[in-house]
């Protein structure tokens, strides 16, 4: 049920109780129309409410929960700017076990963020590997629901380049990231899945580049599942054929750009310029000459405008300019 408040729909949620409940209007002395306000409530005892604009009541998405009850939050470790989705770090009180928490309100209408957390939360379960983020739990709560992942001590690796001495990776650092990455690809490819949101804000690395997580899997798609270019949320790093709407269904080949996008933009600390980034390849810019010959090979074929020229991950495992370190990458790399 929802309070209509002024112009808008509006819930007002006591949030101080360990299941908010939402209070009527005639409960309410005054309201201030915030995402967050304090209200003072008629013949209820002070405490600090909040005046939710989106706010629905949790569907039967698993079982509901206190997340007080279960966990410490410690850090918000990224979030959406409307605020409907915020990544935790956080301390299960249980067994004091580092988890990070996923946490999206379900909303009514085309975006319905708690299937699509579970359907995140399905794909990961059949995907371990590791360097795949490892999914622990899916339950909800009374704003929406909460998938529980594996902590990983890292950063994204747009922060760890930014971070870096020179602002970009050596090549010989960037291998040690570039490889392991192609593991879990190859690993999601040979499963019939692929990840259709692979960017520099997905990928995440350790301090010392040694150890990689490929997080966020809210797009993921069977092979040949029907996508749309709305969905896409990092243009800049989409295939040339998603950018210009030339698609219609997940494809490997795409994955395979965007991964190699990744790669680029670690080497030069930035993305390639262009209206299609592959023509500054294919230019023989002086950018590419910057790096040895093999490497320059892997990004002129992974970059080929023409998806069906890019090579599977597993054939860039395979190249020249990997094989080398196949044994030596993440210390946590699979097969």
């Amino acid at each position: 049920m929802k309070v209509d408040i002024g112009p808008e729909r509006t819930a007002i949620v006591d949030t101080a109780q360990a299941s908010p409940r939402q209070l009527e209007k005639n409960e309410l002395e005054s309201v201030s129309m915030n995402t967050s306000a304090v209200v003072l409530p008629r013949g209820l005892p002070g405490g600090r409410f909040a005046v939710c604009t989106s706010w629905f009541p949790a569907r039967a998405s698993g079982d509901q929960r206190s997340i007080p009850d279960e966990f410490h939050l410690m850090e918000v470790m990224s979030r959406v700017a409307d605020g409907s989705r915020v990544v935790y770090a956080a301390s299960r009180r249980s067994d004091g076990k580092l988890v990070t928490l996923k946490m999206s309100k379900e909303l009514v209408g085309p975006e319905d963020r708690s299937e699509t957390a579970r359907k995140e939360f399905d794909t990961l379960r059949g995907l371990e590997h590791p360097n795949i983020a490892r999914a622990l739990d899916f339950f909800s709560y009374p704003l929406g629901v909460v998938l529980t992942l594996e902590y990983f001590e890292g950063q994204s690796l747009e922060l760890a380049v930014q971070s870096s001495e020179s602002g970009r990776f050596a090549e010989e650092v960037a291998k040690r990231f570039f490889a392991p990455l192609m593991k879990a690809l190859d690993h999601i490819h040979s499963r019939g899945m692929c990840h259709c949101n692979i960017n520099s804000h997905s990928v995440l690395v350790d301090g010392h580049i040694k150890d990689l997580r490929l997080v966020d899997f809210s797009l993921a798609r069977g092979v040949s599942d029907k996508i749309q270019a709305h969905e896409i949320m990092y243009h800049d790093y989409a295939a040339p054929e998603v950018v210009l709407g030339d698609f219609s269904h997940a494809s490997t080949a795409a994955d395979v750009w965007s991964a190699s996008l990744c790669l680029y933009t670690s080497l030069y600390g930035k993305l390639l310029a262009g209206p299609t980034p592959s023509e500054v390849l294919c230019e023989g810019g002086d950018s590419i000459g910057s790096v040895s010959a093999p490497c320059a090979d892997v990004l002129r074929q992974c970059l080929s405008v023409e998806p069906a020229a890019r090579p599977s991950a597993g054939d860039v495992l395979a190249s020249h300019w990997l094989v080398a370190i196949r044994s030596v990458t993440c210390r946590h790399s699979g097969p």
